[in-house]
């Protein structure tokens, strides 16, 4: 059976990351994989939990991430020292649901290319706000799945030439699939491969995400225009706004409504600014 590696990025992930390593120790048996923590520079125990697992098995490896910051930088440098034919990656702070692992196996021993499984969003607390099948289509082009659990083999990788690490906060997953599916791969939608994405619970770091995120969508428009992606619709952009706000008004009353209100009004004032800074107009 071929070598399949699970890469980690990791930035201070010392109160999530054990959590995370459990679940996938728990579905390794009699399957030839390695697990590689792509350390980004942490200042916490990360480096010692790592280890801690690295002495019982010798399948788990820490590696230095840490020369550039950034998601993508890491997912880079993991995949770049993984050894596998095929990569899947996940993040510290979510957890892989049983099957997760067999499920990817079984995809690159159909040789598929391109793969995303499912998420469900969960707060903090542990209650389920949704379910997402794994595969997405928000700006109107084509699918890409959440880079908390993806997967895609060595050579594609090494042909799309990674992630772009100038994307900072978002949209680097997206840029890359869609990049890759530019060859005329698809990606594949791995509905048995679930992950536990646990959402932010505090709202500064909720506006904080989404208005990044924001940002990085101007720049997603910006490179791929060429190949097709569609403007954002202006009336749209005008109806998010006004729902976004008067959710704000309700959510004095209600916190859900609340979140709900700042994530949609964060990610709008992102492509704003994105826009300006990049000479796009991208409601």
């Amino acid at each position: 059976m071929p070598l399949l590696s699970i890469v980690i990025p990791c930035l201070n992930g010392a109160a999530t990351l054990g959590r995370q390593l459990d679940a996938i120790s728990n579905q390794l048996d009699g399957f030839n994989v390695e697990i590689v923590v792509a350390d980004n520079g942490s200042s916490d125990r990360t480096h010692a939990i790592v280890r801690e697992y690295a002495e019982r098995d010798p399948r788990f490896r820490l590696i230095d991430a840490s020369e550039r910051r950034g998601v993508s930088a890491a997912r880079n440098a993991g995949v770049r020292a993984a050894r596998g034919e095929f990569i899947v990656l996940c993040d510290a702070d979510d957890e892989v649901r049983p099957g997760w692992l067999s499920a990817y196996l079984a995809v690159m021993n159909l040789g598929i290319s391109l793969a995303g499984g499912a998420a469900e969003r969960t707060t903090q607390s542990g209650r389920v706000l949704k379910h997402e099948r794994g595969l997405y289509q928000d700006f109107g082009h084509l699918a890409w799945p959440i880079g908390a659990n993806c997967g895609f083999s060595r050579a594609m990788f090494d042909r799309v030439g990674g992630f772009d690490e100038s994307y900072r906060g978002g949209c680097d997953e997206t840029d890359f699939f869609w990049r890759a599916q530019y060859f005329g791969e698809d990606v594949f939608a791995v509905e048995d491969a679930v992950i536990t994405y646990f959402v932010r619970g505090d709202v500064r770091g909720i506006a904080k995400q989404q208005f990044q995120y924001g940002l990085m969508s101007a720049k997603l428009f910006r490179e791929h225009r060429k190949h097709g992606m569609p403007r954002s619709s202006f009336l749209r952009a005008c109806g998010a706004w006004g729902i976004g706000l008067a959710r704000l008004v309700i959510g004095l009353a209600d916190r859900q409504e609340f979140a709900r209100g700042l994530t949609g009004i964060s990610k709008r004032a992102g492509r704003l600014v994105g826009s300006l800074r990049l000479r796009v107009f991208y409601p």
